[in-house]
């Protein structure tokens, strides 16, 4: 373990803070997690504030939940692109959820600075940094700072699988001190509290916690916090929605964070915070999984162009996606969403299809295959079985039936052998339902 550069005030650090880099950094996070864990001290003066009146903590910890994302951003928190990440597909009737340890979070996230938090997939959310200890002593009636030191810290959310809870827990790494001034961890308290509050005020949600704030000395946390990880269970509750076409569901939004308050013999609090992120918990049951997600990740689906038994799909879509005039209507100019750093699509769920788009769409399609490859495109050679695949797909608001004919989104088409329509679709269906993907949610389409 090591921590990454040298220890220096947050304020000195504070202009080497970039903006932040969504997408590609996420990805490279889960492709190319570290061999060892790197604790990287959060510079974000918005995280931290130091020599803070201890009695108001408290209620500086309420005010930051309290700001929070609001309306309707809150319900496309996804749409920024800031996590996207891709799931596999998992077969319905086995555990959909596979839970991430303290030691693969530790490995994989590096940069809370430019990410600040790593997401596996919806249900598995991690964050791993440094934080600064200061201690403080009045020295001939002046409060000063007589030495620091540095924490690992660890922290993941776990989401449950079939349940509306997510296990938060924190483990605690001492490093080795980087000052050799005073320390006095013996009398330097951390007190470290979970925040988890209902994020909407169009709903009545309350998030139950298991406990509240852990108060330790830091030399107890040295000597404790690794071996004797923090844990605190939350569980999303809604009891009142909107009345809109999503009342059923039971839709709530809580935002979360952990707020780390160190006091030493001065009576001076220095206060951290973790930025603040996002769940949802619903009771929809044409998904799967925890009820409980990390709804600010916005995930993908992976075809292979050389699976034998989908391929031909999966081809269809990928030059659907790069090249449209090698489809069907294959209008040059138009383009279709979908593709990864684009557009997303939207899942259109059919019980919410109110216009029945979606068999309009499959209808269009067919029209469509019939006018490109003759009346007869159902049989290939060999008389194999063909179809009329379609992308985007029927099940998403961006389908066929929906499309503007004068916007720059259209459709494509392609009579592709039948099995391998009948694969990819079952593919895409199940894990649709694998990564809660309900109505009006956005995801992307890869091709490999």
């Amino acid at each position: 373990m090591t921590i990454k550069s040298k220890l220096t005030t947050v304020g000195m650090l504070a202009a080497l803070t970039a903006g932040l880099i969504a997408g590609d950094l996420q990805a490279e996070a889960n492709s190319q997690p570290s061999t060892s864990p790197i604790y990287t001290v959060d510079t974000d003066p918005t995280n931290r504030q130091e020599n803070v009146d201890a009695a108001r903590v408290d209620d500086l910890h309420r005010q930051r939940l309290a700001s929070g994302v609001k309306g309707d951003a809150l319900y496309k928190l996804a749409e920024d692109r800031k996590y996207v990440v891709g799931t596999p597909v998992r077969d319905h009737g086995i555990q959909a959820v596979t839970n991430i340890d303290f030691a693969e979070c530790a490995r994989t996230h590096s940069n809370p600075v430019e990410m600040p938090y790593w997401f596996k997939d919806k249900y598995n959310a991690c964050r791993n940094w440094g934080l600064l200890i200061r201690y403080l002593e009045p020295v001939n009636g002046v409060i000063q700072e007589v030495g620091r030191s540095v924490l690992g810290l660890t922290f993941i959310g776990l989401a449950r699988d079939r349940e509306n809870k997510i296990d938060f827990g924190l483990r605690i790494v001492p490093i080795p001190d980087g000052d050799e001034r005073k320390t006095l961890k013996d009398t330097t308290s951390l007190t470290i509290s979970l925040g988890c509050v209902n994020s909407d005020n169009a709903r009545e949600s309350v998030c139950e916690k298991s406990q509240g704030g852990v108060t330790k000395t830091i030399r107890q946390w040295e000597l404790t916090g690794e071996t004797s990880p923090v844990w605190w269970s939350t569980s999303g509750i809604t009891t009142t929605v909107p009345a809109d076409k999503y009342k059923d569901e039971k839709r709530g939004y809580f935002n979360f964070d952990l707020a780390l308050t160190t006091i030493g013999a001065a009576g001076v609090a220095d206060q951290s915070f973790t930025p603040l992120e996002y769940f949802r918990c619903d009771e929809a049951n044409y998904v799967f999984g925890s009820k409980c997600v990390f709804n600010h990740v916005l995930s993908y689906i992976t075809f292979y162009a050389n699976d034998p038994t989908y391929g031909e799909s999966a081809r269809f879509i990928r030059d659907a996606q790069t090249d449209i005039t090698l489809t069907k209507p294959g209008i040059k100019g138009k383009q279709v969403p979908g593709r990864l750093g684009h557009s997303p699509l939207h899942r259109l769920a059919p019980r919410y299809d109110v216009n029945s788009n979606i068999p309009g769409s499959r209808r269009k399609v067919r029209r469509t295959c019939r006018h490109y490859f003759g009346a007869k495109y159902t049989s290939g050679p060999n008389n194999t079985k063909r179809e009329c695949d379609e992308y985007p797909f029927a099940t998403t608001y961006q389908n066929a039936a929906r499309v503007n004919e004068h916007a720059l989104d259209s459709f494509a088409v392609r009579a592709i052998t039948a099995s391998h329509n009948g694969t990819a679709g079952n593919l895409y269906g199940t894990w649709l339902g694998s990564d809660h993907i309900l109505d009006g949610d956005p995801f992307y389409v890869v091709v490999r």
